[in-house]
């Protein structure tokens, strides 16, 4: 029999934040995204696109329409993915450029 992998989603703070400065309509398609994402954010239906120029090299680009991208940490090894900013298409990406994912040494916190 085989064993379901244990798989962790967490949604950053600036994700939700984010998320609420978007018009309603966006924030349906959102909502639903984060939900088909957290039941399985390895499904074949999610296309993960390489940021070029991204300060780090985990973050990537999830299409959620036309407009709209989710950046999300992806593990290199482990099993916790990361919501991190939600945005237009454009906006979405220079987020990703600037930034960086690190735990903290000391308090753990990210």
């Amino acid at each position: 029999m085989d064993t379901i992998p244990s798989i962790k989603v967490a949604i950053a703070s600036t994700f939700l934040k984010q998320m609420s400065m978007l018009p309603r309509n966006a924030r349906k398609k959102i909502d639903q995204f984060v939900r088909n994402f957290q039941s399985n954010p390895t499904s074949s239906g999610l296309n993960y696109e390489i940021i070029r120029n991204a300060s780090d090299p985990n973050f990537r680009s999830i299409r959620l329409d036309q407009k709209y991208r989710a950046i999300v940490h992806k593990p290199s090894q482990g099993d916790v993915y990361l919501l991190c900013w939600v945005d237009n298409h454009d906006d979405a990406y220079a987020w990703a450029v600037r930034r960086r994912c690190q735990v903290h040494p000391r308090t753990g916190s990210l």
